[in-house]
């Protein structure tokens, strides 16, 4: 009786013992499973807010080249080593001079659209990061942007060809390519911009800020 009694004892101790270690072993897949989870979230967190992020710098870079060309200043640097200009100066004529002015600014608009053109690839590159992250919605928000981008650069055409020919530019094509902002009150032409680049930010802000609360 003594060892029936014994073994049965025996049996509910295996038992105990192999629920036990079953419930360890499921309880690890459980917590294994949801900090995979967790890394996987954290990893795709990372990857949107590191794009959203590559968005904003390249903005910033396409504002900044921007207010660059619509800069209504030149300096002297910026013309002075145009190539043949030196011998061109010898002729004081009132038409040479008003020529030498019209290739001294072709000379500057193409320097500074080549910094444009370097910003705008820059925003090429991260919109085609974010399509692939964030969704195809980016594209739709980045066009507005490029489309004054492509505005402005027809006014400067229009300005330059009314150079060359004499004529003095008009108000609204000067209104697009010099920027006329005071301190604190930007021109028209500044504000279509912000608002349009807002609209990118306010579409990769929480995507940045994702990253902060996932880590949590």
């Amino acid at each position: 009786m003594e060892s029936v009694v014994s073994a049965t004892v025996n049996v509910e101790v295996v038992l105990s013992a192999v629920v036990n270690l079953l419930a360890a072993v499921i309880g690890g897949i459980v917590v294994a499973a949801l900090g995979i989870r967790t890394w996987r979230m954290q990893v795709r967190a990372k990857v949107r807010h590191d794009v959203a992020l590559q968005v904003r710098r390249a903005l910033c870079s396409f504002r900044r080249a921007i207010a660059h060309v619509r800069f209504r200043m030149k300096a002297d640097w910026e013309f002075v080593e145009r190539p043949g200009r030196d011998a061109e100066r010898l002729d004081s004529g009132e038409e040479h001079q008003r020529k030498l002015h019209y290739r001294d600014e072709v000379y500057v608009y193409q320097s500074r659209f080549k910094v444009l053109q370097d910003a705008a690839a820059e925003l090429d590159d991260a919109e085609l990061e974010a399509e692939a992250v964030l969704g195809p919605e980016i594209i739709n928000l980045l066009k507005p942007v490029r489309r004054l981008s492509v505005h402005l650069h027809s006014k400067v055409r229009h300005y330059l060809h009314d150079l060359s020919t004499g004529h003095g530019s008009d108000e609204k094509t000067e209104a697009v390519i010099f920027d006329r902002s005071e301190e604190d009150k930007p021109d028209k032409f500044s504000k279509d911009l912000q608002a349009k680049i807002d609209a990118v930010e306010n579409y990769t802000r929480p995507y940045i800020q994702m990253k902060g609360k996932s880590s949590i």
